[in-house]
């Protein structure tokens, strides 16, 4: 939306939902949709949070196609680290 609002939509809907803050704006989910790149400030965090794990840290990795990079690396990252990698996908990675 236009004025950057936090708007409760407590059901998932097709529906386009307008923001009643600015009475115009549409909103929209705070999420990275598949086309976008993740925000400047989220990325680095990804990074500096991958530099951080250790042979004795978990890593889940859940609902990815591994195909969309920079971010499909960062479980690559983390495996050159020795972290333990979890991945629960509906359908085999593309490796």
């Amino acid at each position: 939306n236009k004025c950057n609002a936090n708007i409760d939509i407590p059901n998932v809907t097709t529906t386009v939902v307008k923001c009643p803050h600015c009475n115009g704006g549409y909103s929209r989910p705070d999420v990275t949709l598949f086309t976008e790149a993740l925000p400047s400030d989220q990325w680095i965090k990804s990074v500096q949070s991958i530099n951080k794990l250790t042979s004795s840290d978990v890593m889940l990795v859940i609902g990815t196609s591994s195909v969309v990079y920079p971010a499909a690396d960062l479980p690559n990252q983390a495996k050159q680290r020795g972290v333990t990698m979890i991945e629960i996908n509906p359908q085999e990675i593309t490796p």
